[in-house]
C-alpha cells in the first residue's frame, strides 16, 4: 500500500523504497526463509501476487524479516482501509492487522472450513491418537 508521507531510515520516500532493489532483496530473503508463507489474516496459501505487509514502519528500509507478514491482496487492502479510520490509526498498524485477522478467521480458517465440509458430507477425518484421547477426556501416553 502506498504510504507517501513515510520516509525510510535512509531518508528516501516509501514509494521509492518499495520500487528499489533493496526492497526486492528483502522480499526475496523473506520468501526464501522458513517464516510463514500463508496469508496472516485469512490463512490463504501463498500464490502469485501475495504481499508482504509491514507490522511497523519504524525500521522501514532496514526491516527485520520478523517486521513483515505475508498477506493476500484482499486482506492487505482491508488492513489499510481499516487503518485509515482515526481510531485504528491511534491503535497502530499491527493492532489493525490483528483485527482484520480476527474478522477473517485467522490462520486456521481454511482447515476449519475443510473440516466442516468433510463433516457435512458425513466423512470423518482421521484423528491422531492424541486427538482421540482428548475427545475421550483422557490423556495420551506413549
Amino acid at each position: 500500500m502506498s504510504e507517501p508521507r513515510r520516509k525510510t531510515t535512509t531518508g528516501i520516500s516509501y514509494t521509492d523504497y518499495i520500487r528499489s532493489p533493496a526492497w526486492r532483496a528483502t522480499r526475496e530473503r523473506y520468501w526464501q526463509s522458513k517464516l510463514p508463507h500463508e496469508c496472516y489474516c485469512c490463512g490463504a496459501a501463498r500464490r502469485p501476487g501475495m504481499h508482504l505487509h509491514h507490522r511497523t514502519y519504524k525500521r522501514l528500509g532496514a526491516e527485520r524479516l520478523t517486521d513483515l507478514v505475508p498477506v493476500c491482496p484482499d486482506c492487505h487492502d482491508a488492513v489499510h482501509r481499516l487503518h485509515r479510520d482515526p481510531i485504528w490509526r491511534r491503535r497502530g498498524l499491527w493492532a489493525t492487522t490483528n483485527a482484520v485477522r480476527k474478522m477473517r478467521g485467522g490462520r486456521f480458517a481454511a482447515a476449519q472450513k475443510h473440516r466442516a465440509l468433510m463433516e457435512s458430507k458425513g466423512l470423518q477425518l482421521k484423528m491422531s491418537r492424541r486427538q482421540k484421547a482428548a475427545r475421550r477426556g483422557g490423556t495420551f501416553t506413549r
